[in-house]
């Protein structure tokens, strides 16, 4: 005799059963399709008052998937990324968003920001070009909930030395990253 025949109950409540364990099975390792938002604000911290403005343009900005390898796992938030002035306002002690975009709901371990181009204005007088290709990255936990949103404020310090120098360069160096 099989096992199958030994079976006391009816033939249906058996294919209920493996439907129900494949569904849970699929529920489980099934990816999120739900959506949040994540807001990513950058802020500059510099140590001269000569400078009045730093204007940077970032031409990326990365967050890293939890539990992918550091290879892997990387989410581009593609958007028109507008020029951020990285000298604090007092009047606006939060800056605005430098991207505010929609994004796979979940766990991020790590963010990358590329600066592909800057210009500093000291003393208020016509901005100069400063050659930039600062990359700054590091490791964080940023939860973006489903509909809800995730908050990432990164405090970069700015070398003040590199922008005054006889070939002015912009150097960021992660001070701070903040999630909320």
């Amino acid at each position: 005799m099989s096992p199958l025949t030994n079976y006391p109950y009816p033939a249906w409540r058996r294919i209920v059963f493996v439907a129900a364990l494949i569904a849970v099975i699929v529920i489980s390792f099934a990816p999120s399709v739900t959506q949040g938002t994540v807001n990513v604000r950058v802020y500059g911290f510099v140590q001269g008052a000569a400078i009045s403005h730093i204007y940077v343009r970032f031409s990326e900005v990365s967050l890293h998937t939890a539990g992918y390898p550091p290879e892997s796992g990387w989410v581009t938030l593609t958007q028109l990324l507008p020029s951020v002035d990285l000298v604090p306002h007092p009047s606006q002690p939060v800056p605005q968003p430098l991207v505010s975009v929609q994004i796979q709901s979940g766990r991020y371990d790590a963010f990358k920001l590329v600066a592909a181009n800057s210009t500093v204005v000291i003393d208020n007088a016509p901005g100069m070009a400063v050659s930039a290709g600062s990359t700054v990255n590091a490791n964080m936990t940023l939860p973006v909930p489903p509909s809800g949103a995730g908050d990432l404020l990164v405090v970069l310090l700015v070398d003040y030395a590199g922008l005054l120098g006889s070939q002015p360069v912009l150097s960021l160096t992660l001070l701070h990253a903040t999630t909320a």
